[in-house]
Parts: C-alpha cells; structure tokens; sequence
C-alpha cells in the first residue's frame, strides 16, 4: 500500500474545515486518504471545540449535536434553552458565529466536557488524578471565549504514525 505524509491537509467530512497538519496518507481507490483514526478525531475536535477562544459556529453545534446523537428537541433541553427551533437557528448560522447567550454557550461547552472520554481529559487535563477534578478549571477557562471574537481554524496535529496520539491548535 502507497503511504505519504502531507504537512496541510483540509479536511471537511466533521460538517467544518478542519485543518490536518503533518498527517499520514494511504492510497484508497486511486485517491489520498488520511490515515488517521476518525474516532479520536472527533474526541479531540470536540475537546477542542470546547475550549475554542471563539464563539461556536452554526456547524460546529451541529456538529456537537450529531455527535452526542440528539434530537433538536433533546439537545434544545440539554442547553436549557426553550424550544429547538433555537437550535435550529444556531444551525443555519453555517460558518458565522452562532449568536447564542454566552451563558447558554458556557453550558454548551461544559457539556461537551462531560461528554468525552476520561482518555482526554488524562491527555489534556493534565492531571494524574482524577481527570474530573480539573473540570471547575476548564470551565472557567472555556468562559473566556469572548476575548477573541474572530473565528481561528482549527488544526489537528498529528505524527508520523497513524497510532500517534493527535493533538490540537488554534492558529
């Protein structure tokens, strides 16, 4: 099988552009595939996500919602907002901010938190303890997010080997 690695690679199949840096490619039907593992890419994304130094994008709560497999009515409960056509006016936002109250985002973002494996928050958290304890931590820092108010693009760093662990920026 042919193999490569590609220093910039864009990705668009988490519903956003995501920017793949120094990621490994295979050969699949005559075309360069990623050779990464989705699975973990979407964990660190939706880490990242939730640590984002801007407000969400349309795509990306959608992107949220998919993930955690809710309904607009499930996940219009699950960020304490009235009715799921809310959601679904955060969703047509598309690649604009959302417009969401910055506490409906703060929830949002906590609840993202909550949602991912404790694998993460060892990696990321960097606590050896119980990787939970740190979430009063992160959730003061995901508050700060209206200090930059343009949106940044995401970029997954990844190493040489598809069983790396990925890595994320904001630049």
């Amino acid at each position: 099988m042919k193999q490569k690695t590609k220093k910039d690679w864009v990705v668009h199949a988490l519903g956003f552009p995501v920017r793949l840096q120094n990621v490994p490619l295979f050969k699949f039907r005559g075309e360069w595939e990623p050779d990464i593992n989705w699975n973990e890419l979407q964990h660190v994304v939706l880490w990242a996500l939730a640590h984002k130094p801007s407000p969400l994008t349309g795509d990306q709560v959608r992107f949220v919602r998919r993930f955690m497999k809710m309904t607009l009515k499930e996940f219009a409960a699950l960020c304490a907002v009235g009715s799921h056509p809310t959601v679904m006016n955060w969703e047509k936002k598309s690649d604009q901010a959302t417009g969401m109250h910055k506490s409906t985002e703060n929830l949002l973002r906590a609840r993202i938190l909550e949602a991912l494996p404790d694998e993460l928050w060892e990696r990321f958290g960097g606590e050896s303890q119980n990787p939970r304890k740190t979430f009063s931590r992160h959730l003061h820092e995901v508050s700060e997010f209206e200090s930059q108010r343009e949106q940044l693009p995401l970029s997954v760093l990844a190493e040489d080997t598809p069983d790396a662990p990925l890595r994320y920026a904001y630049y």
